[in-house]
């Protein structure tokens, strides 16, 4: 689960720094930004262990985590189109683009899909430690 977690920090990152990067400077894209690397590399690692995850014996519900692996395709396909679709090929597109809006609902969506595992987890085993 923290490898998941840590994942989510390393897009957030990377979200952060696209955001200061385009209010700092005039971006003349004719290749994925530098602040795109973490949002690229985090949806293939959260795609790995959230079916690392899926796979392992201690899933608190099979239905959240396929759920977790869906949001994290998403999230992987809405970053690939912005950035191998547009960027590579020099487009900027706007905020409210369909790329960019499929990021943030794979990126919403696996966040809150993290939280109710991480919960629901810390509440199963928290009821074994007491019950055994």
């Amino acid at each position: 689960m923290k490898w998941l977690w840590l994942s989510v920090l390393l897009h957030f990152i990377g979200l952060v720094w696209d955001e200061i990067y385009h209010q700092t400077r005039i971006v003349d894209v004719e290749y994925i930004p530098v602040p795109h690397w973490p949002m690229v590399i985090a949806p293939f690692l959260l795609v790995a262990f959230s079916y690392k995850y899926f796979k392992s014996d201690r899933p608190q519900s099979k239905p959240l985590s396929l759920l977790l692996i869906l949001a994290t395709v998403v999230l992987l396909v809405g970053t690939a189109w912005d950035n191998f679709g547009y960027h590579v090929r020099g487009i900027e597109l706007p905020e409210d683009a369909p790329p960019h809006v499929t990021m943030q609902l794979g990126f919403y969506a696996t966040l809150l899909l993290l939280i109710a595992a991480s919960i629901t987890g810390g509440f199963k085993q928290r009821r074994i430690r007491v019950e055994g």
